[in-house]
C-alpha cells in the first residue's frame, strides 16, 4: 500500500497535477451574489474536491481509526500523510482538523 501510494504522489502524478491546480487557484470567499444578496460561499477549483476524494479513498484519516494495521495503524497513517503532504497543496490542513475531531470523538 505504501509503495503504491508513493508512486501516486511522485512528480507528474495525478495528485501533483491537482496540487498545482490548487496552488494556482486558491479558494475564494464570495460574500455577495450577483443580486447583492449576502451568500458567504467558498468557491474552490475542482482539483480541491479531487484531493478530498483521493484522501478519502486512500483512507488518510480512516487508517488510524480502522486499525487495519493493528498497533501500526497510526504509523501507517502518518507515513501516508507525510507522503501526501509533499504534493498536496496544503490540503493536509483540513485533514489535520478532521483527524483531531475523530480523535476527540474516539
Amino acid at each position: 500500500d505504501l509503495i503504491r501510494f508513493g508512486d501516486r504522489v511522485a512528480p507528474h502524478s495525478d495528485i501533483c497535477t491537482h496540487a498545482k491546480n490548487c496552488e494556482h487557484h486558491p479558494p475564494r470567499l464570495i460574500n455577495y451574489n450577483a443580486w447583492g444578496r449576502r451568500v458567504d460561499e467558498i468557491e474552490v477549483h475542482p482539483s480541491w474536491d479531487r484531493l478530498h476524494d483521493i484522501s478519502a479513498k486512500e483512507g488518510l484519516i480512516a487508517i488510524g481509526y480502522e486499525r487495519t494495521y493493528g498497533s501500526f495503524s497510526r504509523l501507517v497513517q502518518y507515513i501516508k500523510l507525510y507522503l501526501f503532504a509533499m504534493s498536496c497543496a496544503t490540503y493536509t490542513c483540513p485533514l489535520a482538523m478532521t483527524d483531531g475531531a475523530a480523535r476527540l470523538i474516539e
